[in-house]
């Protein structure tokens, strides 16, 4: 008879009390869901920023590079600049080195630092090759051609030369910062030109 009672009470009772088992099952269930969408969402977090950095790995050398490059551009600049000041604007007129003229100095002349900055312009040219994207590297060989033929050619004016190497170089330095997802600088954009 007890036997009876149990079930009649069992049977009779408020089935709104879940089992002893159903607010375990319902909280573990809810703690597996959020730890799979957190693990889902870190995971993917991770995969973006690993691609971020493979996209960006080479960003600091080749700005490194590009400022080595364009510290003997702006040397070799100065240079024609001097130049220009000391025999005006005819290019072809004998600089002080090669009309014998030569002050002894302790540190060098400045034909001489730009000569030594032309030179080195090929290693930093090849060293960008390996780590810098075409466009970067084209616009280098560009700027770096200008500077050889300008020491070659004498038919040219110096400010004009000077204008073409300054201008080459706003290009590449507009190619590195593009090449490195910087806007691009604007550098001589409106100069003013003379004539």
């Amino acid at each position: 008879m007890v036997l009876i009672e149990l079930l009649t009470d069992v049977a009779t009772e408020d089935m709104s009390i879940p089992p002893w088992w159903g607010v375990p099952a319902i909280s573990a269930g809810a703690a597996l869901f959020g730890a799979l969408v957190g693990f889902i969402s870190t995971m993917a977090a991770d995969s973006r920023k690993a691609k971020r950095e493979i996209d960006r790995r080479w960003d600091h050398t080749i700005r490194e590079s590009a400022t080595n490059f364009l510290v003997k551009i702006d040397t070799y600049i100065d240079w024609l600049r001097e130049r220009q000041r000391l025999h005006g604007q005819a290019s072809n007129e004998p600089d002080d080195e090669s009309a014998g003229i030569r002050v002894i100095t302790a540190k060098p002349t400045p034909r001489e630092q730009a000569k030594a900055a032309e030179e080195d312009l090929w290693r930093t040219v090849i060293e960008l090759d390996f780590i810098a994207p075409h466009p970067v590297t084209a616009a280098a060989r560009n700027l770096q051609g200008l500077v050889s033929w300008s020491r070659f050619e004498s038919s040219v004016n110096d400010y004009e030369m000077r204008t073409s190497i300054e201008d080459a170089r706003a290009v590449f330095v507009d190619t590195v910062r593009t090449a490195i997802a910087l806007p691009p600088a604007g550098i001589n954009a409106e100069r003013e030109r003379p004539f």
